[in-house]
């Protein structure tokens, strides 16, 4: 399993959006099996590929299914709990012959994550942050996921750097304004002087431009510039501006995201390659896992299912 970050220390970037779109381009033009960890206090992510009831449902502090509880779990007991326990399969309507799955963002991320920092302060950072990284390494047990999207909050928590530590891709929205290049230096020396305290190393990083003009061209000559990189960068404003988020409508990538469909299809392939793998062909149709349970468009979380089956 290859594990994204998506990080930006400013809100309202579009780490949600670029998280939730990938997953599905992932899925859609991939094969890829997906799991989002929404580990925003926010719960954006959720509520976008999630009813509401699900989503509040599966938030429950201490007894929900969502990532609070997982990682507590995980640190609390000093063992790897079974993700499946924790995970709601099939949310949002794209999967095609992939599939997005997620660990729902929880009410009482926030508290969960000032418990981890406490005990950095008496087990050491890392020790705890060993024990963030295995246990998000140990999503992939028992269901093989291809890829795990951590959409995280504004801020560089506890939780957003025991992931750093095991990712493979920091993604990084930003947009394009002069400011946005100054703010990312702070926030990569930042992430840098973390992981060489905690031993590990500095993931690779993509820059997604978001909020773009054609009259930002310059801005994106710079950022090649501060990344050393002849990446070039090919921005449409139609992935931006369509309407790209319901839970219920659309069920093909045409029906929900329209005119960006292609560049859609161009990111997530892109992001395919530099995680080092290949897309997947569709395999010809079988039976579904039995159990599974379709979240996105409206259907009992498995939780509730399989109470109501006792």
């Amino acid at each position: 399993m290859k594990i994204i970050v998506v990080f930006n220390m400013r809100g309202g970037i579009g780490k949600t959006t670029l998280a939730v779109t990938l997953a599905e381009g992932l899925a859609q033009f991939g094969g890829a099996k997906v799991l989002i960890a929404d580990a925003d206090p926010q719960r954006s992510a959720s509520h976008r590929l999630c009813p509401l009831a699900t989503v509040n449902e599966c938030g429950l502090p201490g007894s929900g299914r969502n990532i609070s509880k997982y990682l507590s779990d995980a640190i609390v007991k000093n063992s790897l709990p079974d993700p499946t326990n924790y995970i709601s399969e099939r949310c949002g309507t794209i999967h095609a012959h992939g599939r997005v799955d997620i660990l729902m963002g929880a009410h009482d991320t926030l508290d969960a994550d000032r418990h981890f920092a406490g005990r950095c302060m008496t087990d050491g950072d890392k020790t705890i942050f060993s024990k963030l990284g295995r246990a998000f390494e140990n999503l992939s047990k028992n269901a093989d996921y291809d890829v795990l999207i951590i959409d995280s909050p504004p801020g560089l928590t506890t939780i957003v750097q025991g992931a750093l530590g095991v990712a493979d891709l920091l993604l990084v929205p930003m947009a394009a304004q002069s400011t946005s290049e100054l703010l990312y230096g702070s926030t990569q020396k930042q992430i840098q002087k973390h992981l060489q305290a905690t031993g590990a190393t500095v993931p690779p990083s993509l820059v997604v431009a978001t909020m773009y003009e054609a009259s930002n061209g310059s801005f994106l000559d710079r950022v090649r510039v501060y990344f050393k990189s002849p990446l070039k960068i090919k921005k449409q404003k139609s992935l931006a501006e369509h309407e790209l988020f319901s839970s219920e409508d659309g069920v093909t990538v045409k029906e929900k995201y329209g005119p960006a469909e292609r560049e859609l299809k161009e990111v997530s392939l892109a992001v395919l390659s530099r995680l080092g793998l290949a897309a997947q062909k569709p395999k010809s149709p079988g039976k579904s896992k039995r159990g599974s349970v379709n979240v996105g468009k409206g259907s009992r979380s498995s939780a509730s299912a399989a109470a109501r089956a006792h």
